[in-house]
Order: C-alpha cells, then structure tokens, then sequence
C-alpha cells in the first residue's frame, strides 16, 4: 500500500505512505499526552488505538484516493509526525470535504518542521480539492496559529463528536487559491 501513497518531499521531510515498520515510532507519538491532549478525546491511544489509527490511515488511500502520510526527517530518517487529508463523514453525507490534519513527536516540535508539512499536503490538495477543512481545539494556539498563516479561516465553533469531552473545536475553512494568471 506505501507504494500507491504518492512521496512529497520539502527541504527537510519526506512524505510518505504507511509501513509497517512505522509501528513502533507512531504508538509512541499517539500514546504520548502532551501529543494528544488537543487532538480527539484528548487521551493518549493504548497499543491497539495506535495499530488501528495505522490501519485507518494506511487504508485511507485506496479508498479515497488520499489520507495521511508519515512524516520523516529526510537525513536522519526519523518518523517524526503524520500530516494529511481524512474524511470523518460516512459515505452519503454531504458536503465530502476533505480534513486535513497532522500531529508532530514532541523531540519535533517547534522546529517548522509542521509548517513544512502542511505546506506539503496542502500543495498536492490543491491540485485535487476546491475547499479543505480543519478542526481544532481552541486552546492549540500553536496548530491556530499554523492553519491561519496556510490560509485557513475561522467559520466557528463545531460541534464535538460523541465521546469527545474538553475544549470546544474551531472550525477552519480553505478555498483552494486560484491559479495564478
């Protein structure tokens, strides 16, 4: 499946698809509080929540045709974060806009390495989607901060899933740029 994913590559990063050597790198990431404490329920994932976002992620791809990608420092070949496009609505729901996303290891953070990779994923969804979302949390000031200099703007308060608790969620929009003339 890592085959199909396309590879994006920054100055710094390589994007690419899921391994499963990746495993091991991504429970730490998804199993760490301060990683988790913006994003879904807030809670850390146990072994099995980590192996099942790897299977959702990776099977994104075939599905859909995108998904997230596993960030990788280019030199040391680290996996050091995800980033990428999901789509939380069932089938059938309208409107399908894509969601984009992505978490960073704490040992990655404050470097612009998630500048970088959102720069990445949102450069392949221009050539793909008319309109990206986002959703996220209103005390992340750093992923607000990210979204809104990528373009994102604020469209309000989203509801939050069941069995989500804590902070409200923002939503954020972004209308793909129009090409240049």
């Amino acid at each position: 499946m890592a085959d199909d994913v396309p590879i994006l590559r920054t100055a710094r990063l390589v994007l690419r698809g899921h391994r499963l050597e990746d495993f091991n790198a991504l429970a730490a990431m998804w199993s760490d509080p301060d990683v988790m404490r913006f994003i879904g329920t807030g809670q850390p994932l146990s072994h099995e929540g980590a192996w099942a976002k790897l299977q959702r992620f990776a099977g994104s791809w075939p599905l859909l045709g995108y998904g997230f990608w596993v960030v990788e420092h280019a030199a040391s070949h680290r996996v050091i974060g995800e980033a990428g496009f999901l789509e939380s609505r069932p089938p059938g729901r309208k409107p399908r806009t894509p969601e984009s996303g992505w978490a960073l290891d704490t040992s990655a953070q404050g470097q612009g390495y998630g500048r970088e990779a959102v720069a990445a994923i949102l450069a392949w969804g221009d050539e793909r989607f008319e309109r990206t979302t986002c959703d996220i949390s209103r005390d992340n000031s750093s992923s607000i901060a990210l979204a809104r200099r990528q373009g994102y703007r604020d469209v309000g308060l989203t509801p939050l899933p069941a069995g989500w608790t804590g902070s409200e969620f923002i939503e954020f929009e972004r209308e793909t740029p129009l090409p240049a003339q």
